[in-house]
C-alpha cells in the first residue's frame, strides 16, 4: 500500500542532474529507512558482480600492478584500480600473465584486455532494486512536484 500523497516524495518530471542536495538527502533517507532495501541491494550487487568475470579481472590487474612494480602497497593497488575504473580504461595484460585467452578482449599477440569497471549488468540490477524500493513513496511529475522535497 502506498503512503498518503502528503507523505510521498515529489520529483519533477525532468529532475535536474545532479539532484538538488535536499532531494538527494530525502531520497537517501527514504532508502535507508527501509528495512529490506539495503540488504536486497547488497545481495543483488554481490551476486550479479560475482556472476561476471569482474572479480577475476580485479585480481588479475592487482597482481599485474604488484608484479610490474607499478604498485607496492595495497593502498597503491586500490588507488590505481579506482583511477582506472573511473577513467574507464582497459589495460593490456601480457599473454604470459593472462590466465585465459579467448575472443573477448584478447589481442592478436595473446595479450588480454583487463577491464576493472564494475559490470554494467550489476549497475542495472542495482538501479532496479533502488527503483523498486522507492516506487511506493516517490511521485514523479505530480502536480506539486518540484515545489517540495518531501
Amino acid at each position: 500500500m502506498s503512503p498518503p500523497s502528503s507523505d510521498r516524495i515529489l520529483i519533477p518530471p525532468s529532475p535536474p542532474s545532479p539532484l538538488p542536495p535536499n532531494l538527494l538527502t530525502t531520497l537517501t533517507s527514504a532508502l535507508l529507512s527501509s528495512t529490506s532495501a539495503i540488504p536486497h541491494l547488497q545481495s543483488t550487487l554481490l551476486s550479479t558482480a560475482q556472476s561476471h568475470p569482474w572479480p577475476d579481472a580485479i585480481h588479475q590487474r592487482a597482481k599485474q600492478l604488484i608484479t610490474t612494480g607499478q604498485a607496492t602497497t595495497p593502498q597503491e593497488v586500490m588507488a590505481q584500480l579506482v583511477l582506472e575504473a573511473r577513467e574507464g580504461r582497459k589495460r593490456m595484460m601480457p599473454g604470459a600473465l593472462a590466465r585465459g585467452k579467448g575472443p573477448d578482449g584478447t589481442s592478436g599477440n595473446g595479450d588480454q584486455a583487463i577491464d576493472v569497471r564494475f559490470p554494467e549488468e550489476a549497475v542495472k540490477a542495482g538501479k532496479e532494486v533502488v527503483r523498486g524500493a522507492l516506487e511506493g513513496i516517490v511521485d514523479v511529475g505530480g502536480q506539486e512536484a518540484g515545489k517540495d522535497a518531501r
